[in-house]
């Protein structure tokens, strides 16, 4: 009798855990984003018949192009086609460049999230390019993308300083040239190797540009069009670099 109780018992478990595990997986699907309550309706049921093999055919049968699906759940996205997209103020770079920069292309589909990564993407152009005053602002109306930029001037360093630390770095002396990421990187590799090889293995760097009166002399060399005026030197109000060395900590090996 006993053996029959516990066999009973087992298969009573089974029944159970196996109907948790059928329900979870029928009905943990969940559909979500911008979407209306009859195709979502429709969605799950053919969810619950079929799996997830095959929703793929549903979505394309209702002109939806922007999702993300997984095994438990559907993002939809609603997108718009790109009808144009234009670029003012851009006087040093090409359209086609700043097209490969957004990604943005006439027929691509877009969305608000597409458009805030255009934007992250334009702006950290310019200021690795050396416009670190650069304005972007940006409209978009049924298709139509205008991206409104005012490129102020190109950062020309007339002029690095470091705080709160002694560094006598040659690199540092180097005048008038563009503030672009591989010059900013070089100079902040040349700090830290410095600090590092006085025994400073954790510091905090931080930056400051300081608007200076001297005039300082460059090449526009991402002017897109090669003329005579191109070639010539252009000037700008330079500006002073200062690196801002702060809790700093030395490390002395004792052995």
């Amino acid at each position: 009798m006993l053996p029959l109780m516990v066999e009973m018992v087992r298969v009573l478990i089974f029944s159970v855990i196996f109907s948790l595990f059928y329900l979870s997986s029928t009905y943990s699907f969940e559909v979500k984003g911008d979407v209306s309550d009859n195709l979502k309706n429709i969605i799950e049921k053919y969810h619950n018949q079929l799996g997830i093999n095959g929703i793929e055919q549903i979505l394309k049968a209702f002109n939806i192009d922007l999702y993300v699906l997984t095994k438990n759940s559907l993002q939809i996205q609603r997108g718009l086609r790109i009808k144009s997209v234009k670029y003012t103020g851009n006087f040093s770079f090409l359209k086609s460049k700043l097209m490969s920069v957004t990604n943005l292309y006439p027929n691509d589909l877009y969305n608000t999230e597409v458009l805030v990564e255009a934007d992250r993407r334009l702006l950290e152009f310019y200021r690795n390019k050396g416009f670190r005053d650069v304005m972007i602002s940006r409209k978009s109306d049924k298709g139509k993308i205008v991206f409104n930029i005012t490129e102020g001037n190109i950062s020309i360093i007339n002029e690095v300083k470091v705080e709160g630390v002694n560094l006598n770095i040659d690199k540092l002396k180097q005048k008038n040239f563009i503030l672009n990421s591989k010059n900013f990187k070089s100079l902040k590799d040349k700090i830290t190797y410095n600090l590092r090889k006085q025994g400073y293995f954790q510091f905090d760097i931080s930056y400051e540009l300081i608007n200076n009166d001297k005039r300082a002399f460059y090449f526009n060399l991402n002017y897109p069009l090669i003329t005579l005026t191109s070639l010539l030197p252009q000037s700008n109000n330079s500006k002073t670099l200062v690196f801002k060395i702060a809790n700093l900590k030395k490390y002395i090996l004792n052995i």
